[in-house]
């Protein structure tokens, strides 16, 4: 058997270029181990002696054959029919009832990989409109994997990964295997004719796409680009898009904030600026989301989507949210906990936080769920015994707690010397920072000093960045 040695720091950043050129998708220095891994079999199937000759195979001329097998082995694969279900449900609550009669709606699964998100937006299209599905709506599937798209047009799974969908789906919308196919299942005729399926690479220049899609699913793609290539595909997203058209985004995803066009709805589901209305075409507003300003030791959650902002000096802003439910809040508290002599409050993380899972539960959370982002614990104050920073005993309160309650931390910025604006939508757990300078860092500053104070902790002097403390 031909053996292949392990791949060189010099070769990995080779070929770690090539990828980024080829594909947009950025790999960490943690990913070295996964290129050489994922490209070993192809080092042994073409007798290459290391990761360099294959390298330079790669950038001869006539290897495009070669590189869609590097891409189809570096490219991640992994989803599930109604993966992130909400935005299903999105589809067939909101989209389809608002489409005008005689109008084809246009949806594009950008990264379907073995096409269980096509398929399921065709299925959800089939029990909404029925027969005339195929008329109502045209999806467009796209995956830069040429092996996973032979897989997705085949149409054929293994009938255990069909084992959490509803008794109805399985038998309304796939066909079981017998004989020789016994144990697996295949999708039904009448959802595959609604899916056109293409090669396409996202970081090519130019899509051959037609404009004015109504609807684009790109879910947990965007995660394996660095800043710079999401906001270019997002921009190009949105290019592409009707006025009023969606974005669907994965769970950990985010529009970047340089992107004003589109508005957060709920749970990663985005809208078009200029949303028109179904029959006459005119530009309707969209509903006004309400806003809640978290002052220190206020807590708000809400079950409606909602944008919640506080600033931020050395105190700590928690963010939870249940990404099933669409419930999420925000608290915003001082220290981790009151002494035996003071009144406990909501200005302390113990009972903020307690208080805030007990709030989002009250709105439909299930405390099982939830997820977290956390900021703030910036080093602009210092208790005057100098025993410990405030901003130190509150980030390690904060990851020591979410540890101990087993809610998994999807995002923070703790620390640093910066005070923070920070804004958190409640209906999608979208969170956008921004560190404050002058005027704005000294109100957050003086807020969280005069607030210790309130509870009975002495202050010192000190400055952090351009802030004088007082």
């Amino acid at each position: 058997m031909h053996t292949v040695p392990r791949i060189t720091v010099a070769q990995f950043e080779a070929l770690r270029a090539l990828i980024y050129r080829e594909t947009g998708i950025s790999l960490s220095d943690a990913k070295r181990q996964l290129v050489e891994s994922r490209l070993a079999r192809r080092l042994r199937a073409l007798e290459l002696d290391d990761y360099g000759e294959y390298h330079d195979l790669l950038r001869r001329e006539g290897s495009d054959a070669e590189r869609r097998e590097l891409v189809n082995c570096i490219t991640t694969n992994k989803t599930s029919f109604f993966r992130e279900p909400h935005h299903f449900t999105y589809l067939r609550d909101i989209v389809f009832p608002a489409l005008s009669a005689g109008r084809r709606l246009r949806i594009w699964s950008a990264g379907c990989s073995t096409g269980e998100e096509p398929y399921t937006i065709a299925i959800t299209a089939l029990e909404h409109f029925g027969a005339d599905a195929a008329r109502r709506v045209q999806i467009l599937a796209t995956d830069i994997d040429t092996e996973v798209l032979a897989r997705a047009e085949r149409a054929v799974y293994d009938e255990r990964t069909l084992g959490d969908l509803p008794p109805h789906v399985r038998h309304n919308w796939f066909l079981r295997g017998t004989g020789r196919s016994t144990g697996l299942a295949r999708v039904r005729p009448e959802a595959r004719a609604l899916v056109e399926f293409r090669q396409l690479n996202l970081m090519s220049p130019a899509w051959p796409l037609e404009d004015d899609l109504d609807v684009v699913f790109c879910r947990n793609v965007i995660i394996y680009f660095d800043a710079p290539t999401r906001l270019r595909l997002i921009e190009r997203f949105v290019e592409r898009l009707r006025p009023g058209g969606h974005l669907m985004l994965g769970h950990s995803e985010i529009v970047p904030p340089e992107v004003t066009s589109l508005e957060s709805l709920r749970n990663t589901t985005f809208r078009k600026a200029g949303r028109a209305d179904a029959d006459t075409g005119r530009a309707a507003s969209a509903p006004r989301l309400a806003q809640a300003r978290v002052d220190a030791g206020d807590v708000f959650a809400s079950a409606e989507p909602a944008v919640a902002r506080t600033l931020l000096g050395s105190c700590v802003a928690a963010c939870l949210y249940d990404p099933v439910a669409r419930v999420g809040g925000m608290n915003h508290f001082m220290l981790p906990a009151a002494s035996a002599d003071t009144e406990v409050t909501t200005r302390y993380g113990v009972h903020a936080m307690e208080v805030l899972i007990n709030e989002i539960m009250r709105r439909g959370g299930d405390r099982r769920r939830l997820e977290a982002k956390v900021f703030g614990a910036a080093s602009v104050l210092r208790l005057s015994t100098g025993a410990a920073d405030v901003a130190t005993l509150n980030a390690r309160f904060i990851r020591e707690f979410l540890a101990a309650e087993d809610i998994p931390l999807r995002a923070h910025r703790l620390g640093g010397t910066h005070a923070l604006d920070v804004i958190f939508h409640t209906g999608d757990g979208r969170a956008r920072v921004r560190a404050l300078a002058g005027d704005e860092a000294r109100q957050a500053v003086e807020h969280d000093a005069r607030h210790l104070l309130d509870v009975g902790r002495s202050i010192s002097v000190g400055t952090a960045g351009d802030v004088t403390l007082f």
